[in-house]
This record gives C-alpha cells, structure tokens and sequence, in this order.
C-alpha cells in the first residue's frame, strides 16, 4: 500500500482519473464494436465488480469519519456555554440548509427531468425491487434528524443523524472537561486514522472511473456518454446554484467575513 501510495504521489490522482477515463473510454469503445453482446454484457457484469468494491469502501469510511472529526472539532472548542449557542444555531443552520436544498433540488429535477429517457441498467438485470417512498412532511424530516440508536444510523449511514450525535456528543465531552479527554484523544486519533484511510481509498478511484465507464460504453455504445454527460452537467449546475444560495444567505446572515471561509 505504501510503495502504491508513493508512486501515486508522482502523478496527481486528477490525472489518474482522466487517464483511466479515457482509457476506459477507449476499452469500451473496442469492445463494442469487435466483441458480441453476450461478451460485452459479460465483461460488463464481472468488471462491476472493482466499482461495487469502491463503493463499499466509501460507505466503510463515512461514518467513523464524521463522528471523529466534528466530535473533536467541537469537543476542542472549550467554552461550554458558548459552545451551546454553537449548537443550537448549527442545528437550526444545518436543518435549514438542508431543507433549502431538498426545495432546490425538487424544483430542478422537475425542470430539467433528469435521467429521462436514459436506463443505466444492463440489459438482462435483475432488479431489486422498488422501494416505497414514505411520505415528506416537515415532522418526518425532523424527526427522522434525531436517531434512536447511533449503531443503526451508522449501519445505514444515516449522515443527518450521525450529525447530531456527533453535535450532542462533542458539547456532552466539553461540558465535562477532563473526564472526556480520554474519549477526545481518542476519537482524535481516529480521525487522523481516518483521514490517511480515506487517502487509501481514493487510490483505488481510477480503477474505479476505467471499470465504469469501460463496462458502460462496451454494453451501451459511446452513445450513452452524451446522454451522461448532460445528466451531469445538470447536477453540477445544481450544485453550483446550492452554492451560490448558501453562500448568499451566509453573507447576509454573517457578514462580509464569510468570505475568508470560502
């Protein structure tokens, strides 16, 4: 892992992502135009399994990160009557912003109508099944914020809820000085843990982005890369329009002196 990591280091893992990109690109359109359907949809099946890998290693990280990290942000800050303010403008912060995004986000996906007319889905697939949808409500969405057990929303990733564990658990270990420095030091230490996983797994992203799009465009045609590119355009327009809202609300809110945290 380390001699991976060091040859890694000479060329930047950006440049290795576009040169898996092309090269994927590049496999797949071969294998689509000299190979059969049953052997681009077999090449397609057992290569998927380098994505479904890193996919799994995401998940892996997410939850130990974000408790290690925010709970010893905040445990580090000290003041414990400051810090609840902190905590409850952060909640009230965090809730908003993410009820500003999911209004975003309906709003954009019923003017643009992503994904129409496009199924990323092999032919011959099986599917999983559709899972139902319950209800939104503003009372869902907050109470679904606040777990009943930390262990099932780190199971699920539940990011929301992780999130406010992490809130209430850092102010806890603030609130009781040094009896908590043990449990500070070493959730620090996982996060610095974490943090070189995290460096570990993004090693294996361009294998990932060549298995993908390879897989895609052996089975699909090069085709299928104008309809995704377009799908993602939107996303990233999306996402740029959530940054500029939130960044504006932020400067109205906190000030000018915002900036020098963008």
């Amino acid at each position: 892992m380390h001699l991976m990591e060091e040859k890694m280091k000479k060329i930047s893992l950006t440049t290795m992502i576009l040169l898996a990109l092309v090269l994927g690109m590049i496999i797949g359109v071969v294998l689509n135009n000299t190979a059969s359907p049953e052997t681009a949809k077999l090449y397609a099946q057992e290569i998927s399994i380098f994505t479904t890998i890193f996919l799994r290693l995401i998940k892996m990280i997410i939850a130990p990160l974000v408790v290690s990290t925010l709970v010893v942000g905040i445990a580090k800050m000290g003041d414990a009557k400051a810090l609840g303010r902190i905590f409850s403008k952060t909640l009230f912060l965090f809730i908003c912003a993410s009820l500003l995004s999911i209004a975003l986000g309906l709003i954009t996906v019923n003017f643009f109508m992503p994904g129409t007319g496009i199924n990323f889905v092999a032919h011959g697939a099986e599917t999983t099944g559709v899972v139902a949808a319950e209800p939104f409500t503003l009372k869902v969405f907050i109470s679904h914020a606040f777990p009943t057990s930390i262990v099932d929303a780190m199971a699920h990733n539940e990011i929301l809820q992780i999130v406010v564990f992490s809130i209430f658990l850092g102010c806890s270990l603030t609130a009781i000085g040094e009896k908590g420095s043990a449990i500070v030091h070493a959730l620090d230490s996982l996060a610095h843990a974490m943090l070189k996983l995290t460096g570990y797994v993004m090693l294996f992203a361009p294998l990932t982005v060549f298995a993908a799009i390879s897989a895609l465009i052996a089975e699909r045609g090069l085709a299928v890369m104008v309809s995704a590119g377009i799908f993602m355009g939107e996303f990233y327009f999306t996402m740029l329009l959530l940054w500029v809202l939130l960044i504006g609300l932020a400067i109205v809110y906190v000030g000018p002196c915002i900036r020098r945290l963008t």
